[in-house]
């Protein structure tokens, strides 16, 4: 885990250079950085300015542009022209980066401008850190929403009276509204099918899984009851028949809506396996990360003729 000095540094660094909150895994991977060099932001800070983001949004902006943006993102206000004038020099001459400017810039925040920018953070570590504890995503396309947010942020903005929730209403949810219906497979590989399955439970415990006959809470209570189950064998079970039904290939979906309709049957024929330790068995464990690419399963067995009928699939 990442110290807090750099987690408070690397999200004003996103806020200065990106003008938005930084995203979760973005501001970990900094923070980390930023620990592995002692702390000395010079040493990341040029990566900002020089990022494929910070040039595909900023990088047709003149010199005067660049930095009168800094002054934008970071205080909400453009830069005197005094200062303007000899910015641009130390930029033109080569006595400084962009990176080196922005962050001798942050540096000497004071008064007004050390209370927005102190704001902006406040509210960007809120929404960084609920757009990911709510499930939220936060790509490309929800860049513009993100910085918007923190433009209206004042050295007078009570962070405290935002209602967080209702701020990040309009970003879409990160778990798909209808889950892996066209995901295909002829083989299995019970690794990643542990991994889809807590995907199901994740968006289960979400509320945000459909195409199922199990409502949501029967989804949780029944993914709770094959913890310790080894995956390998609920697929030699069930999958000779459904494949066979479905000419060869069947989604995840249909597949797990199998284990939900027929738990009760592999709960007495099945035995729970060791949990990990014994790397002989896949096991149903804990929830992990989804997977976001198709999965491709492998092996084929021999399983129980005749389980299956319209009704589930």
């Amino acid at each position: 885990m990442p110290s807090n000095s750099s987690l408070n540094a690397v999200q004003k660094l996103y806020i200065s250079f990106y003008g938005r909150p930084a995203d979760p895994l973005g501001l970990d991977f900094w923070a980390t950085q930023l620990d592995n060099a002692n702390g000395v932001v010079q040493n990341i800070i040029n990566a900002f300015a020089n990022s494929e983001e910070y040039q595909s949004r900023f990088g047709s902006l003149d010199d005067s542009s660049l930095i009168n943006n800094l002054y934008l993102q970071s205080f909400g206000r453009s830069a005197e022209p005094a200062g303007l004038e000899y910015w641009l020099g130390q930029i033109s001459s080569g006595a400084i980066t962009l990176g080196e400017l922005a962050l001798v810039i942050l540096d000497g925040a004071q008064g007004n401008d050390l209370s927005v920018i102190n704001n902006k953070r406040a509210l960007a570590d809120q929404i960084t850190f609920s757009l990911e504890s709510l499930g939220k995503s936060y790509g490309l396309e929800q860049i513009p929403l993100a910085k918007s947010l923190l433009d209206t942020v004042t050295a007078n903005t009570d962070i405290n009276a935002i209602n967080l929730a209702e701020l990040l209403n309009d970003f879409p949810s990160a778990l798909p509204s209808t889950p892996a219906e066209n995901d295909l497979f002829t083989q299995f590989d019970a690794n990643e099918f542990q991994q889809w399955i807590a995907y199901f439970k994740a968006m289960a415990e979400n509320g945000t899984i459909q195409g199922l006959s199990a409502s949501p809470e029967e989804v949780v209570a029944i993914v709770n009851q094959f913890v310790g189950y080894d995956l390998d064998e609920i697929f030699a079970e069930l999958s000779p028949d459904l494949l066979s039904y479905s000419d060869g290939t069947m989604s995840y979906a249909v597949l797990f809506d199998a284990m939900i309709t027929w738990s009760g049957y592999l709960f007495q024929i099945l035995e729970p396996q060791p949990m990990p330790g014994d790397s002989s068995a896949f096991v149903l464990t804990e929830a992990h990360e989804p997977l976001s690419t198709e999965i491709i399963l492998v092996g084929s067995h021999a399983g129980v003729n005749g389980l299956f009928s319209d009704d589930i699939m």
